[in-house]
């Protein structure tokens, strides 16, 4: 009695991949996307944060009376613009790409909102340092402008954070299982109706 043993089909395997090229090539699509529009919007960033002013004495510099919050007001402003781009970006990739909504599109959609939030300080850091050089030899009495900056890294969490909950919330409320509307060209007629049987 002879046994034939046939050689496992890889082409399941294969033609899976290829599927899952379109998907892969989307999310990455979405990855430079937004990490193009947030460096975009990190230079807004360092054009309207304000500085904090600083009276330079024998001793070194003391911070003027009220611009000490300054420091929280550029943490604000970046924070307010993560979450503005967070939702944004979400609702921009749900309704752009719908033909590969998915576990793909929300992970490129965190990638590139946590690599374009890093790219948003950035940048944001840089403009703000063109606008407020470092003053060299000041002389006492003198007030100076210091650059802005970002004194916590959690600031950094507000846009990928925003931007998964948004879509996740888009997900939860899709009446679709697939997450994709049926097209009407695509979308399955009924059956027609039988005739009617003369009686």
């Amino acid at each position: 009695m002879t046994i034939d043993i046939e050689a496992p089909d890889r082409r399941p395997t294969g033609a899976a991949s290829r599927a899952r090229r379109p998907a892969v090539a989307a999310a990455a699509r979405v990855v430079a996307a937004v990490v193009i529009v947030s460096a975009v919007a990190g230079v807004g960033w360092g054009l309207l944060v304000p500085a904090q002013h600083f009276l330079v004495v024998s001793g070194g510099a003391v911070s003027l009376p009220g611009e000490s919050g300054h420091r929280f007001d550029a943490v604000a402003l970046f924070l307010c613009l993560g979450l503005i781009l967070g939702v944004l970006s979400a609702v921009a990739v749900w309704s752009v790409q719908r033909a590969f909504r998915g576990l793909a599109q929300l992970v490129g959609l965190m990638l590139g909102s946590a690599v374009g939030a890093a790219a948003a300080a950035l940048v944001g850091v840089g403009v703000a340092q063109l606008r407020f050089p470092a003053a060299e030899d000041v002389e006492i009495g003198r007030i100076v402008a210091a650059t802005p900056g970002l004194d916590t890294v959690m600031a950094l969490i507000a846009q990928p954070l925003a931007a998964a909950l948004v879509y996740l919330l888009l997900v939860s409320i899709s009446p679709h299982p697939d997450l994709v509307r049926a097209s009407p060209s695509t979308a399955v007629a009924p059956d027609p109706a039988p005739p009617a049987v003369p009686r």
